[in-house]
């Protein structure tokens, strides 16, 4: 008897696997050798070399043109500059591939308690969604697939109720970028104490006792000072937003479509307006957006945390992860690689839905809908038009959806039982 071709038993095979894990390979060869060769160039490897220079040359970090971010990662960032640029460069650059792998597993091992017995291939379409994000990343030796593992650090020890550590990975992130701040509140609102005591503990060491080890503690506060003032005062209080195309945040896609303002280079300018509002108004509605945006967040992350094996929990990490996106004020293009932890839980549920739920309908239907609106960015216009933001919300809304409706669920067959 002839036996029936099967599209899963091919994905599944052990050949299938091998081509892919050698395209893949060849892939982040050519990008590693590409970034090694960028090094010298204006690129982020670049800005965070020369803070780490400048915190061994004893100059002030926060000075340098172009660095965005505390001390404390232009220390543990220093030990680089003891090497050529360009062996540095691609050095960092297979740390970040390890911190991609981490991630990638980490993530797995999160939603699926049994990933290695029933793993599939099909995992690979998260990384292929959001390629653009990590190779933007690799290719500028961003810092962000470090800011994704710590992340995803923080929920897997979560899972495993290694609640301290899952604090200092936590605050070992807001310490290099401000944004993941928005889950101390998450934790807080979920009454994870022990979490909260490992952030607090965690930003003590890692801004305030670790660096003045080596700058002392009237520098240090001079350098965390003139980060603030820097790089969170004209954001907060003065509502600063970079118009620019690259900026895919939520603030800057309200301030490009409401104001007549120049979302493109100087000499290309790009207008995308619809209406043209004065700025306080813009900030107004930007603000009514963000609450909009916590309080959705509030509503639907009821889940029962003491459970850590509760499927609604990758759910909520995967909304307000997306959420910091969303309400900062800068989110660049490389900024959305975060994104592969959302898609990762989105593919999972996927595997083990039925295909004829409405929950799978919408979860598939927001990560299609997502892709489409990636693969449109291949202009400066289309990115002043926010695609990348709009495909992420798509599947923000999508996953808030599937959250509600898998609640519910949770909640009759909890009903039924009592």
């Amino acid at each position: 008897m002839k036996q029936k071709w099967n599209f899963n038993d091919l994905l599944n095979s052990s050949i299938f696997r091998r081509i892919v894990i050698t395209l893949i390979v060849a892939g982040f060869i050519g990008i590693g050798i590409n970034a090694g060769y960028r090094a010298t160039r204006n690129t982020d490897f670049n800005d965070y070399y020369d803070a780490a220079k400048a915190f061994r040359n004893g100059k002030l970090v926060f000075e340098i043109r172009g660095y965005k971010y505390p001390q404390f990662f232009a220390i543990i960032f220093s030990p680089f500059t003891f090497l050529p640029p360009f062996l540095s460069a691609i050095i960092w650059y297979l740390m970040n591939i390890f911190f991609l792998a981490c991630s990638v597993i980490l993530s797995i091992k999160i939603v699926n308690n049994n990933y290695r017995s029933d793993g599939s291939i099909l995992y690979i379409i998260p990384l292929l969604i959001t390629s653009l994000f990590l190779i933007d990343n690799l290719m500028l030796g961003q810092v962000n697939i470090l800011i994704l593992f710590l992340i995803c650090s923080t929920f897997y020890c979560f899972k495993i109720r290694r609640d301290y550590l899952a604090g200092i990975f936590l605050a070992c992130s807001i310490s290099i970028r401000i944004t993941p701040l928005l889950f101390l509140l998450y934790f807080l609102y979920k009454k994870q104490y022990k979490i909260i005591a490992g952030v607090i503990i965690g930003l003590i060491i890692f801004l305030l006792i670790f660096p003045s080890v080596f700058l002392g503690f009237e520098k240090n506060t001079a350098e965390l000072k003139g980060w603030s003032n820097k790089m969170l005062v004209p954001f907060i209080s003065e509502g600063k937003v970079i118009l620019r195309f690259n900026n895919q945040s939520l603030p800057a896609a309200l301030n490009r479509f409401l104001r007549n303002v120049n979302a493109g280079k100087t000499k290309n300018p790009i207008y995308v307006n619809i209406l043209d509002l004065n700025k306080a108004t813009v900030n107004k509605i930007v603000l009514i957006s963000n609450v909009l945006i916590i309080l959705t967040l509030l509503l639907l992350c009821r889940s029962n945390s003491s459970d850590r094996n509760n499927p609604l929990l990758p759910f909520e990490f995967s909304s307000v992860l997306m959420a910091t996106l969303f309400i900062s004020a800068t989110s660049w293009t490389f900024h959305f690689s975060l994104l592969l932890f959302p898609y990762i839980v989105g593919m999972n549920f996927l595997l083990k839905e039925k295909k004829t739920s409405l929950p799978y309908k919408l979860m598939l239907g927001s990560i299609i809908a997502s892709s489409f609106f990636y693969l449109l960015t291949i202009s400066d216009l289309m990115r002043a038009l926010s695609c990348i933001l709009a495909g992420a919300l798509v599947f923000w809304i999508g996953t808030v959806a599937v959250m509600y409706q898998q609640a519910r669920e949770h909640e009759s067959g909890r009903q039924e039982f009592s």
